[in-house]
């Protein structure tokens, strides 16, 4: 299977928590409650709600959701 397509600011919110370097990558709550802590809620929620897409995708990459995801969780206010 390919990468794991995911909100496009999702997985640019994902690089930053990667690049910032206090979490483990492979810990999703972790990475859910930096993700909360440094004001991404979006992200967290996504990330507690598909963590096995999230897992997923540390092996096999992630890729934006290009055709945009209007129903999603996180993206309703």
């Amino acid at each position: 299977p390919g990468p794991v397509v995911i909100p496009a600011q999702v997985l640019d919110d994902l690089e930053s928590i990667r690049r910032d370097g206090r979490s483990n990558m492979l810990d999703w709550p972790a990475v859910a409650r930096l993700a909360e802590v440094i004001g991404m809620d979006k992200t967290a929620a996504w990330v507690r709600t598909h963590h096995r897409e999230y897992s997923a995708g540390i092996f096999r990459g992630f890729a934006p959701d290009t055709k945009g995801i209007e129903s999603c969780a996180d993206k309703q206010d």
